[in-house]
């Protein structure tokens, strides 16, 4: 069976055929300092799947302030989850993802008080268009709440 998906992320290797395995063993795959230097590069992440559109759009999350924040607090002390191949907007591009769990304080104005919110990040360093150049951009795959957890 010949593969048709395409990996885009600057992970080096062949995703499976129709996603199967879907899971990395090794990992994370992304070490936390690359991941930080691209945060510090400014660029705004990018959702890569249509859930993620809907899941930034439904918590009023901010791509450019909220979701490098969401990612930092991750990496720095976030519980790392696992690796896994996912795919995109595109049926035929795929990245593999770094999955992680945060603890997040948050004012909620109708409960008026801070409340704990357990979040999901999912996310992958994009593929640089030049060989040896670094990456500039983080996709990310699913930023969510723990009981949207699917």
């Amino acid at each position: 069976m010949v593969n048709t998906l395409k990996n885009i992320s600057a992970y080096q290797s062949e995703p499976p055929t129709d996603l199967q395995p879907r899971i990395i063993a090794s990992g994370p795959l992304y070490p936390r300092e690359k991941v930080l230097a691209v945060l510090d590069c400014g660029k705004t992440p990018s959702p890569f799947t249509k859930k993620c559109v809907q899941d930034l759009e439904r918590l009023s999350l901010d791509l450019e302030k909220d979701v490098p924040e969401l990612i930092r607090t991750a990496l720095i002390s976030g519980t790392f989850l696992g690796s896994e191949w996912c795919q995109g907007k595109s049926p035929t591009l795929v990245v593999a993802c770094d999955a992680y769990r945060l603890f997040r304080s948050e004012w909620v104005a109708h409960a008026r008080k801070d409340m704990r919110f357990e979040y999901y990040v999912k996310f992958a360093l994009k593929r640089p268009k030049e060989e040896n150049s670094q990456p500039e951009l983080i996709l990310i795959v699913s930023c969510h709440l723990s009981e949207e957890r699917r």
